[in-house]
């Protein structure tokens, strides 16, 4: 079932003012439902690819716009209708197509994940900056440093304590002087590591 919608509605969720909407509603361009609604799965449509030439005249409020711009706008649009429209079809019915298959988001709901991305990318790099994030390769060097050292730590124990260790009588005498050796050369690396 189709959601239908009132022109300021319609026009809020397309990204348009009411004007254009009644515009394309006069032009036939967008179809009236029940009680002269307007069916809200065409927001963000092509419907207003017809309406090209009105927004290529330059309006005597509106910046000067050079010819070569206004020239390339109206390729680039004149090229999205024909990539939108199928063999035999006007862009009315390619607009009404890709409105039922839900081929397109409504300009509002680009707009919304736009401005949500960009939130998200400010966000970022203010952690960055404030040090709540850092970067994947600068964690991975300081782990490799203190891994590089605790491997350097443990490999020169049995150096440097075989000596005293090979004049202990039974097993659970160099398992006692392991396990204290350990304990405190990691101890060391973690105090270390503190600082």
């Amino acid at each position: 079932m189709a959601e239908l919608v009132s022109i300021r509605e319609f026009a809020r969720r397309d990204g348009c003012n009411e004007k254009l909407v009644r515009r394309g509603l006069t032009e036939g361009r967008l179809p009236r439902g029940e009680g002269g609604k307007i069916d809200a799965a065409l927001a963000g449509t092509a419907w207003r690819v017809g309406n090209m030439k009105a927004a290529d005249t330059v309006r005597t409020d509106a910046p000067q716009v050079s010819a070569a711009v206004r020239t390339a706008t109206r390729k680039l649009r004149t090229e999205r209708v024909a990539a939108a429209t199928g063999a035999g079809e006007t862009p009315e019915q390619a607009a009404m197509r890709l409105a039922m298959s839900g081929g397109l988001p409504s300009h509002a709901v680009s707009l919304a994940t736009k401005e949500h991305f960009l939130a998200l990318q400010r966000e970022l790099e203010y952690d960055k900056l404030s040090g709540a994030v850092v970067l994947v390769e600068e964690v991975a060097g300081i782990v490799g440093k203190q891994l590089a050292a605790v491997r350097t730590r443990l490999l020169a124990i049995p150096t440097e304590h075989a000596p005293r260790i090979a004049r202990m009588q039974t097993a659970n005498e160099v398992q006692d002087a392991l396990r204290v050796l350990i304990t405190a050369a990691l101890s060391e690396l973690a105090e270390h590591a503190g600082t």
